[in-house]
């Protein structure tokens, strides 16, 4: 089984399909993982290590089999490895949840791209508080 593959037979399980809302399985979750792991690379790490862990307790190379143990192998990935697994989920409900599809269920308004460099906070903004000095409060009695 390929990584791409893995990757979205995991998050179908981890975000089945609901009563208004698509499952992960029914969208591009493999790109949009790609651009959540490639917009947050603190996660990539122990996002690997997850599917790593998964891929060996799944038996990944059983095909059609596999996805059937994901649920096992998650459940142990969880209790094993707590900070992959949230790396696993918090990759997984991202890439879910800014999906168009998901944010018309919701319904959410498409949000506008922010101006990053309008908003951006100049070197020289605490150059008046650098300059004061350390500026200590005492503590009040209760």
């Amino acid at each position: 089984m390929t990584v791409v593959t893995l990757r979205s037979r995991v998050a179908a399980v981890l975000i089945p399909a609901g009563a208004r809302l698509v499952g992960a399985g029914e969208l591009d979750i493999d790109a949009r993982i790609g651009a959540v792991l490639t917009a947050i690379p603190a996660l990539v790490a122990p996002f690997d290590r997850a599917l790593a862990t998964v891929a060996a307790a799944a038996g990944a190379g059983a095909g059609a089999a596999a996805a059937e143990s994901l649920s096992p192998a998650l459940a142990a990935l969880e209790r094993s490895d707590p900070a992959a697994f949230a790396a696993l989920r918090e990759v997984t409900v991202i890439a879910w949840a800014t999906s168009d599809d998901v944010q018309h269920a919701l319904p959410l308004a498409p949000r506008v791209p922010l101006d990053v460099e309008r908003w951006r906070a100049s070197d020289d903004l605490l150059d008046p508080v650098r300059r004061r000095g350390a500026i200590w409060r005492r503590e009040e009695p209760l």
